[in-house]
């Protein structure tokens, strides 16, 4: 038998939010093998690779208005160990602008309201859908008291915000690249307020070097006076004396794209990014790299115990 990567699709209700905005559609990839039926391979739904134990889940939330299947490439990757979910969420984005959601719910995120409600309020129905699927990714090949939850800038900042065993009882890890938790002062927080991170756990903080959506972004954000590094400093801000396994990437010449390829010009922020310096195969090759060995880390019963393996390209700071 020859295993490989396929991906299956389901649909979610999203009821924390009005119709129409109330759908998200999810994108499933799953190490698959060749060993199906005649129907099966007609309908292009491989099985799932059987190996005598349920698969962890990693439910990644893409940036605002990019397209999910510009980061299959990474996620691919990541299925050959893990059943992968993505969701693409038509909803508010910002300034009552509409686009496809990183998951966050701003509407819940002013000072009277934080901490009421979900950050991140797709991440309840995407495991409800994944304890129910059927077809070539049944239920029961999944392993949902281990999961991970992971995304890119906003669907980065909805991990840091949202996934907690309050809304993932299952949750092992959270990783992010080129997010922060820093708060919007258009929703009523004081200059330099930084929301607190939600999970505990084993946490990866990733950033590139040359982002520059964040520096474009930061007469929004900054103090007078103060450097823009919300990254960095949310680390600081949520990431306290002994919490296991916690680490901040920074990638030596990567870009706040660089999870995103290929690139549609049409949407999305990336017109506001700066040009990577050095190899881009090696960078994107050490993101792989570095959120598996993450993810392999957070799922070990004792992840303290199991140090983060360099890569060439990164410079790797652990938490307090």
């Amino acid at each position: 038998m020859t295993s490989f990567v396929r991906c299956t699709y389901a649909a979610v209700r999203v009821p924390a939010v009005a119709p129409p905005y109330d759908a998200a559609h999810l994108r499933i990839w799953y190490p698959a093998d060749d060993d199906c039926s005649m129907a099966e391979r007609d309908a292009g739904a491989f099985p799932i690779k059987v190996t005598g134990e349920a698969l962890p889940v990693v439910i990644f939330l893409p940036a605002n208005n990019v397209p999910v299947a510009s980061y299959s490439w990474v996620l691919t990757s990541l299925a050959r160990e893990a059943v992968v979910v993505s969701p693409t969420w038509v909803s508010e984005v910002s300034g009552g602008s509409i686009g496809t959601s990183g998951g966050l719910d701003r509407s819940v995120l002013a000072p009277s309201l934080f901490g009421q409600s979900p950050a991140c309020p797709v991440l309840t129905p995407v495991l409800d859908a994944l304890s129910n699927l059927e077809g070539p990714v049944p239920a029961d090949a999944l392993d949902l008291s281990h999961v991970v939850v992971g995304g890119h800038a906003a669907g980065g900042t909805a991990a840091l915000l949202g996934a907690d065993p309050a809304q993932v009882p299952g949750l092992k890890g959270v990783f992010s690249y080129a997010a922060h938790t820093q708060a919007e002062a258009t929703l009523g927080w004081p200059p330099d307020t930084f929301l607190p991170i939600a999970f505990q756990g084993p946490l990866l903080m990733m950033m590139g070097s040359r982002d520059g959506v964040i520096t474009g972004t930061s007469h929004r954000a900054a103090p007078a006076g103060r450097t823009h590094d919300p990254v960095r400093r949310t680390f600081r801000h949520g990431v306290g004396l002994g919490r296991p396994a916690s680490y901040l990437a920074t990638f030596v010449g990567a870009n706040h794209m660089l999870p995103v390829s290929p690139q549609d010009p049409t949407t999305g922020r990336g017109f506001l990014d700066l040009d990577e310096e050095g190899e881009p195969d090696l960078l994107r090759a050490d993101l792989v790299g570095l959120v598996g060995d993450f993810i392999g880390i957070a799922l070990r019963a004792a992840p303290a115990a199991y140090p983060l393996p360099p890569r060439s390209t990164v410079r790797i700071e652990p938490g307090e």
